[in-house]
C-alpha cells in the first residue's frame, strides 16, 4: 500500500521478484504504459482507490464463505 512505480525500492523489489512472482496493483488512475510495464513483473492492474478495492474484497470473500 502506498507505493509508487516511480519509487526506485519498489522497482528493485519487482525486478528482482522475477516472473515466478504474480499479484495485484490497485491504482485509481493509470496510463496504457503502467499495464504494459506491470505485466512485464506479472502484475495486474486494477483501476480503484484502496478503501473501494478493500470493501469488494471484503463483501467478495463474505459470498464466498
Amino acid at each position: 500500500m502506498g507505493s509508487s512505480l516511480r519509487d526506485p525500492s519498489i522497482v528493485r523489489l519487482f525486478t528482482e521478484a522475477g516472473v515466478g512472482v504474480s499479484g495485484y496493483f490497485v491504482v485509481p488512475e493509470f496510463w496504457g504504459t503502467t499495464v504494459a510495464r506491470l505485466r512485464a513483473w506479472n502484475l495486474e492492474c486494477i483501476k480503484s482507490d484502496a478503501a473501494s478495492f478493500f470493501r469488494a474484497l471484503t463483501a467478495a470473500r463474505k459470498k464466498v464463505s
